[in-house]
């Protein structure tokens, strides 16, 4: 129960995140400070983050053939993705591209299998291969699908590439599951998001010219992308009526359930229709403001520790003190208006804030007292103290997770464990960075980095821990653990999560390495220290981490949890990464911080239906007695900060996502009565 992305993005928004100040000269004397700048890639890395370019022009191919005759053991579904690219002479063009996803039903015994077959070498690029990750991964979740015994194929003819067709994908394989047909004259483009919502894409106003052009009757677009721009006149043209215009009906969609009953005329179905005002129990709520209460101690402790630093020392400081004490402040008045869990919210980033200042100023004192970069970095280590993730790490070892309540407890548990391994890797990064710097600049630098990654380690376990305590009664009335279940949907979302990175690498990292002429693994490398959930996606899948899981962990029955735990703090926090940069189109700065969405007005309606997906699901847990608390608590957080600014809000469509994810797993694997 800690919040993954506020740490870090809260951090900055604060300015706690700001250039240390070196009171020393470059040969690390006493001499007259002066301002160092913030870390930014090595001197090879590159100078900038490129904007996510739109999808490669696809090869256009003949109509769709009609769905295939089910077997009973084979159901073929074939459709058509609208794709944009350019033609031969540069020119922006739409073009409607067929393909067939085929599902094979084996035996119950046999893994879940994807394949991407091709005709020809490259055909499929890495972003239409995550789609069909997601598409399968998110079909399944949405109507409850135990995709084991399923070997499930996408086919097709031509180069394509893009994520744009993912809610499509994910229609035609819920499609084929449910022997249900896609209509033929339905077109659709619109991204799937972890909830089953659909997220923005571009080039729509050509993908609607190729629809008109081939004689579609319906063309659904994601809500709140009715206007598009016309890139070679820069008109703007509004699409329902240019479709009314042309004999087609243009609407817009919010969700996979919007878009579903229109492509196929029958309604999705769904684990639950309900909806609810989702809250804490009153044992949760009681308990959750007991935790601020605690974290307030922690701050109090690091203030005081900021304090016993001299006044030399404290004074470089001035204004990340002011915004930490801001942090404070809000936590006093969110406590004051009943508001526990934006008390908790505040209360963390509070503390975060509180113990960078005090791990720095220590190492920063001691530099200039001894006139020792080197002494700096050590006082820095000894401040930091002893890490918390240990006791979490042996709780988690013996924590009861045999009903679903205490299991996706320690299952978050065990995302919050991938989360604090990969920030302690950040936080051994910057000290030895700060070790064999050659400069008063590059050292202070790490060292103010290495305070705040260790400090975020350190509360990261210590969020865990308070996650384990959130439960009513025990889980007395919730369903028991289907164990088998879980190494089921640890491997789904772990594949769903290295198809999300190959697919981000490549649109991103690799394009950005290619215009600064380096090497990808620079590049990847370099992001890691940069994007918190980069790093946590990149490690929550990596072959270390889950050979570290199989070692340490020791009990069998527990390393299921475990895996799981990693594969969605992973999967989620790949998801993140792809909206932000592509269905939102992040804008960055020169080292690649994120200062606005070029599709910031996406963002709205995509929050509305990441609340109905959450509300329905928290409610869904909460019908089958079963206690939804902590999917409850990850909601009211998103809820405290969609009232922020526009990273804020970003935060809580995350936190959205969390809750309906952490929901739908809850019931996923329950045991069948």
């Amino acid at each position: 129960m800690y919040s993954r992305r506020r740490f870090l993005k809260l951090a900055l928004a604060s300015g706690v995140l700001v250039p240390i100040v070196a009171a020393c000269g470059q040969n690390g004397g006493n001499g007259t400070p002066v301002p160092n700048q913030p870390t930014t890639p090595p001197a090879a890395s590159p100078s900038a983050v490129a904007t996510p370019t739109a999808a490669a022009t696809v090869t256009p191919v003949a109509s769709p053939t009609p769905a295939a005759t089910a077997t009973p053991t084979t159901v073929k579904r074939t459709a058509e993705a609208a794709a944009f690219g350019t033609d031969a002479q540069g020119h922006p063009v739409g073009s409607l591209h067929s393909f067939t996803v085929t599902i094979d039903h084996l035996a119950p015994t046999e893994a879940f299998r994807l394949d991407f077959p091709e005709t020809d070498v490259g055909q499929l690029g890495s972003q239409w291969v995550a789609s069909g990750w997601m598409a399968a991964c998110v079909g399944a979740l949405l109507i409850g699908q135990d995709l084991a015994g399923l070997r499930v194929s996408w086919e097709t003819t031509g180069f394509i590439d893009g994520p744009s067709a993912s809610g499509l994908m994910t229609a035609a394989f819920i499609a084929a599951l449910l022997g249900q047909d896609i209509k033929p004259d339905v077109a659709f483009t619109g991204t799937i998001n972890p909830d089953g919502s659909i997220g923005p894409v571009g080039g729509i106003l050509y993908k609607l010219r190729a629809a008109i052009a081939k004689g579609k009757k319906t063309f659904l677009l994601p809500i709140g992308q009715r206007e598009d721009t016309d890139l070679e006149t820069k008109d703007t043209v509004d699409l329902v009526n240019l479709g009314q215009n042309s004999g087609v009906t243009v609407k817009e969609v919010a969700t996979l359930d919007d878009a579903y009953q229109i492509l196929t005329g029958v309604k999705l179905p769904q684990t639950y229709t309900g909806t609810s005002n989702p809250e804490l129990s009153a044992d949760a709520h009681n308990t959750v403001k007991s935790d601020a209460l605690s974290w307030n101690n922690d701050y109090q402790d690091a203030v005081g520790r900021f304090q016993t630093v001299s006044p030399t020392a404290q004074k470089y400081f001035t204004t990340q003190v002011q915004s930490t004490a801001q942090l404070h402040a809000n936590y006093q008045k969110a406590m004051d208006q009943g508001d526990v869990v934006g008390a908790y919210n505040w209360i963390q980033a509070a503390t975060i804030s509180a113990s960078v200042l005090s791990v720095a100023a220590r190492g920063y004192e001691v530099w200039i007292q001894q006139n020792s970069p080197a002494a700096g970095l050590v006082a820095a280590k000894q401040s930091a103290g002893a890490s918390r993730f240990n006791s979490l790490f042996e709780r988690l070892k013996t924590y009861d997770s045999a009903v679903t309540s205490t299991a996706i407890l320690a299952v978050d548990g065990w995302s919050s464990v991938a989360a604090a391994l990969a920030v302690d890797l950040a936080a051994q990064r910057e000290y030895s960075a700060g070790a064999k710097a050659t400069t008063t600049a590059e050292v202070a630098s790490h060292l103010y980095a290495y305070a705040y990654w260790q400090s975020l380690e350190t509360y990261i376990a210590q969020g865990a821990q308070d996650t384990l305590t959130l439960t009513t009664n025990g889980g007395s009335t919730s369903p028991k653990v289907d164990e088998k279940s879980l190494a089921h949907w640890a491997n789904v979302l772990k594949n769903a999560a290295e198809a999300n990175l190959s697919y981000f690498n490549s649109l991103i990292l690799d394009d950005l390495a290619k215009q600064n002429n380096l090497n990808n693994d620079v590049v990847h490398q370099w992001f890691v220290t940069q994007n918190l959930d980069y790093a946590v996606a990149t490690y929550g899948v990596s072959p270390g981490a889950l050979d570290y899981l199989q070692k340490s962990v020791g009990d069998p029955t527990k390393v299921g949890y475990a895996q799981l735990g990693f594969a969605t703090a992973s999967f989620q926090a790949s998801s993140r990464l792809i909206a932000q940069y592509y269905s939102l189109q992040a804008e960055t700065d020169k080292n690649g911080t994120i200062t606005g969405y070029a599709r910031d007005t996406a963002l709205p309606p995509m929050l509305d239906s990441a609340v109905s997906q959450a509300e329905s699901q928290i409610a869904a847990v909460g019908d089958r007695k079963d206690d939804p608390n902590l999917a409850t608590f990850y909601f009211l957080e998103g809820r405290v900060q969609r009232e922020g600014n526009s990273a804020q809000k970003l935060n809580a469509l995350a936190d959205f996502w969390d809750a309906t994810l952490l929901a739908h797993l809850q019931q996923l694997i329950a045991a069948k009565s």
